[in-house]
Order: structure tokens, then C-alpha cells, then sequence
């Protein structure tokens, strides 16, 4: 029942791609790939002490940022946390491509999911560079 009434709230979709090894047969160096785990699951995005830049109130929050910037000061901090079924594995380490509301954000998966009966929970960060 909790579940049904979660999965109601997850009106993001997202992709989660995964690094593999793949050794190159011609040089014999193993190098990485991205390989696409999961497509299009159903999640929600929840920001906590940050704030998104989207919707129509976006550009504004972007002037705020750029103001705090050049007066040297650093950003407030913030937790962005993905929300999935419980049988949504997503291993840690993966890179994580949610969509919501036409657009896309990328963020890499800073741990370990919190598992639940009724959901995961899984911290995020914004990628910059996935490294």
C-alpha cells in the first residue's frame, strides 16, 4: 500500500549507466565504456538546501547563484536524493540522467542506496565531470 502510494510521487523518469571494463585487442589496454543499465525508470528527484535551476522561477535562482559567486562567496550546500521502487538496483558508482519536465540533469551517485520496503533512497551529486 505505501509503495502504491510512493510510486504515485515519481513523476521523474531516469537512466542509469554504468562503467565497464573493455580491453582493446588491438592494444591489449583495457580502457572504460558506459554501458546503459536501466532506461526510463520511474523516480523522483528531492532537493534538500538547494535549489534547482528549473521551472520558471530558474533564471532568477541562476542570477542569485552568479551574485553570490562574484562576491566570493562559496554556494550553500544541499543533498539531491533519487527516490525508486525497492527493486530498482542501481550500483553505486553509476552515473544517473534524470528527466523532468522536458529537461535533463546528470548527477554520479555519491553511495550506497538505503533500501526500504516500501522504496530506495539513494544521494546524488550534480556531475561536473564524470571522472
Amino acid at each position: 500500500m505505501v509503495t502504491k502510494a510512493l510510486s504515485s510521487l515519481w513523476t521523474d523518469r531516469c537512466d542509469v549507466w554504468v562503467r565497464e571494463n573493455l580491453k582493446n585487442t588491438g592494444t591489449g589496454r583495457t580502457g572504460f565504456c558506459e554501458k546503459l543499465l536501466l532506461k526510463d525508470v520511474p523516480c523522483r528527484v528531492s532537493y534538500t538546501g538547494l535549489y534547482p535551476v528549473t521551472g520558471s522561477r530558474g533564471a532568477a535562482r541562476q542570477r542569485i547563484k552568479s551574485s553570490i559567486l562574484s562576491l566570493g562567496a562559496s554556494p550553500a550546500r544541499g543533498t539531491v536524493k533519487l527516490f525508486a521502487a525497492p527493486g530498482v538496483d542501481i550500483p553505486p558508482g553509476s552515473r544517473v540522467v534524470v528527466k523532468r519536465e522536458g529537461r535533463e540533469t546528470a548527477y554520479h551517485q555519491s553511495g550506497v542506496p538505503a533500501v526500504y520496503p516500501s522504496h530506495i533512497e539513494i544521494l546524488l551529486e550534480l556531475e561536473q565531470e564524470w571522472a
